[in-house]
């Protein structure tokens, strides 16, 4: 991760100002969603409902939808659903225009994860390639690291017993 360093015992100190001010140079090159999100400093701020930090996966659902005459042209489509740190309400990724991903959970089990699977989502990252695709590194604390690469992505805080989804875009 770029704006995060690992340290000496085993945690992530992490540089959510040296973020903001990357993402703040790179704005209006990023796509609609990621900008929505990635700019908003809710996003890092752990007392707001919104943030993922320690928030805990419920779900990843990998799908390949279909269309044409024979159902031969295929999309692939990927999300993510978080429990909120607070428990409060789901915390919903949709990641448009997927071109590669990593999931990488080679750590699970070790004794950091031991009983907790993926623990809590530490922290996350949204890098502008030079393509113009987006790369979302995401780290959980069980030391499993995810890297979806996609177009953009979507963004939904759904709120327990709340009126309807509050969607960024």
């Amino acid at each position: 991760m770029r704006f995060a360093d690992e340290t000496p015992d085993g945690n992530y100190a992490i540089y959510p100002q040296q973020y903001l001010d990357y993402v703040s140079s790179i704005c209006e090159r990023l796509p609609a969603g990621v900008q929505s999100i990635a700019s908003g400093k809710w996003y890092f701020d752990p007392t707001d409902h919104r943030c993922p930090h320690d928030s805990w996966l419920e779900s990843v659902t990998l799908s390949e939808p279909s269309s044409g005459a024979r159902s031969q042209t295929k999309d692939l489509s990927l999300s993510i659903r978080l429990l909120a740190s607070y428990h409060d309400g789901y915390i919903d990724f949709s990641y448009k225009g997927l071109k590669r991903y990593t999931l990488d959970g080679s750590r699970l089990g070790s004794v950091k994860s031991a009983g907790t699977a993926h623990s809590d989502w530490l922290t996350d990252e949204f890098i502008l390639l030079n393509d113009g695709l987006v790369s979302h590194e995401i780290r959980f604390s069980s030391e499993t690291v995810w890297t979806i690469i996609a177009e953009d992505v979507g963004y939904s805080w759904v709120p327990f017993g709340g009126p309807k989804p509050l969607g960024i875009h």
